[in-house]
């Protein structure tokens, strides 16, 4: 894989990255409407000022990013209850706050580097029964691995190349999915001594053979047939979380739709230990091609006070469709965060992503970044 493609790839996918975070705000603030309606308003505000080091080009750039969870805004209304039935909707929008460095500060237009995405337009019906979802919401299949990752969340983790714009990427491709916003149907079972279980149904999505990033041909596209179908079976207790979660969707060929994603968390007293593994193929972010993707990431943090001090380390292998190895990459990061006040988190990070050619030679990505920056949530 050669230099300049495996810039061309990364900033593809960063045109997803910055989408990437919670589905709504943690500490929403709640008020009531007329004859027992509700709604609930939820605004975060990130900004990263950002050292990337290219170390394979020599090239290096100070930037203002978003980091892993962009700006945000969320509002929701709740209907009242209706003979044990409850109906809510949730709009969510993103902005990432800055633009490619050739368009200079022209973020809003959409063809030049614009951020702006409507994530989240989702009908939810609750009752005994469960949850019931419609819309437009985040997917299932690869979210706990991400939800758990606490230097992601509210960090930067993978940049993008150093000219690139919008966010960075957390630890997407190198310790779980991209559960990416799709449209579909959801159902979330109600918790049962803490197990609980998701299903769900989205929107199709082509695949596309990018086995060989080199080569002169068209690149060749598989139609997707049926709906795409994602799972997960999900424990938590107060010290031990648990997850399991798998995709599936047919196409007109052979090419296939799939994956598993498991991972577990252990909290002891202020430490946590965190490890997930996941493995598919026609699934790999941001653009599904035939390629199979191995990862797994494992991270430890410990909190004194108000400060949380965490390292974490994951890797992934890359293999075209003929089960032939393509590139092994690995991304380590060391992180701080300190609550400054209840609503805010001051973010120091530094991280490291290599990537090298699995038939030797010299890597095709050797990125350090040096991060500070604020992120603001009610």
């Amino acid at each position: 894989m050669k230099k300049d493609s495996s810039k061309k790839i990364a900033a593809i996918c960063e045109i997803a990255f910055f989408v990437t975070c919670f589905s709504s705000s943690v500490n929403a603030i709640e008020f009531n409407l007329s004859e027992g309606w509700k709604g609930d308003v939820g605004l975060q505000l990130q900004t990263f000022l950002a050292d990337i080091e290219d170390n394979v080009s020599g090239e290096s750039s100070t930037r203002v990013i978003s980091g892993f969870d962009p700006s945000k805004l969320t509002i929701g209304v709740t209907a009242p209850e209706y003979e044990g039935v409850t109906l809510s909707g949730n709009f969510q929008i993103a902005q990432a706050i800055n633009g490619a460095k050739e368009t200079g500060d022209n973020t809003f237009n959409r063809a030049n580097g614009g951020q702006f995405q409507v994530r989240i337009a989702q009908l939810s019906v609750a009752g005994d029964f469960g949850t019931f979802k419609f819309g437009r919401g985040w997917g299932i299949f690869g979210a706990s691995s991400m939800l758990h990752n606490s230097s992601g969340l509210p960090g930067v983790g993978r940049s993008a190349p150093i000219d690139a714009y919008g966010g960075s990427a957390g630890r997407i491709d190198y310790g779980y999915y991209f559960p990416d916003f799709h449209a579909g149907v959801q159902y979330e079972s109600p918790s049962f001594s803490g197990l609980s279980f998701r299903v769900g149904v989205s929107d199709p999505i082509d695949v596309k053979d990018r086995s060989d990033q080199n080569s002169n041909t068209d690149t060749v596209v598989t139609r997707a047939e049926d709906l795409r179908l994602e799972a997960e079976v999900n424990y938590k207790s107060e010290i031990f979380d648990a997850w399991f979660s798998v995709v599936d969707a047919s196409t007109e060929g052979e090419e296939k739709q799939s994956g598993f994603d498991v991972g577990s968390e252990l909290r002891l007293g202020p430490a946590a230990i965190t490890a997930a593994f996941s493995d598919g193929e026609g699934i790999k972010c941001c653009v599904p091609s035939t390629d199979e993707l191995r990862q797994w990431y494992v991270e430890a943090d410990v909190t004194f006070g108000k400060t949380t001090y965490g390292v974490s380390y994951g890797e992934n292998e890359i293999s075209d469709a003929n089960d032939v190895d393509i590139s092994d990459g690995e991304l380590t990061v060391l992180f701080v965060h300190y609550q400054l006040t209840p609503q805010m988190t001051v973010i120091g990070e530094w991280n490291n992503e290599t990537v090298s050619p699995a038939n030797g030679g010299d890597d095709t990505t050797d990125r350090d970044t040096l991060a500070l920056g604020v992120n603001w949530q009610f």
